[in-house]
């Protein structure tokens, strides 16, 4: 399963020492696998636009061939109306 938390800075640096570092898996306790899934998660960039799922856009286009080439395009409308799944960072 993929997500998307909002941690502190400060918290997922102490957790990149473990990056790559197998952990002791505990039944009992998940905090050390999830431990490693935060300091081996992707990080969103600052200042990252509106995140939309692009498969369910592209569902809408079409392809124009210019000089050889094959563009895919989609309607400006067709963006406006797609869910966006995590707000732009401002």
């Amino acid at each position: 399963m993929q997500i998307v938390i909002d941690i502190p800075d400060d918290v997922y640096k102490r957790a990149l020492v473990y990056k790559d570092v197998q952990l002791a898996s505990n039944r009992a306790n998940d905090l050390s696998e999830l431990i490693t899934a935060v300091a081996n998660g992707t990080p969103l960039p600052k200042g990252h636009g509106d995140l939309i799922d692009r498969g369910q856009t592209l569902k809408e286009c079409y392809d124009i061939p210019i000089d050889g080439d094959v563009f895919k395009v989609v309607q400006y409308e067709t963006l406006l109306g797609v869910p966006t799944l995590i707000e732009a960072d401002k």
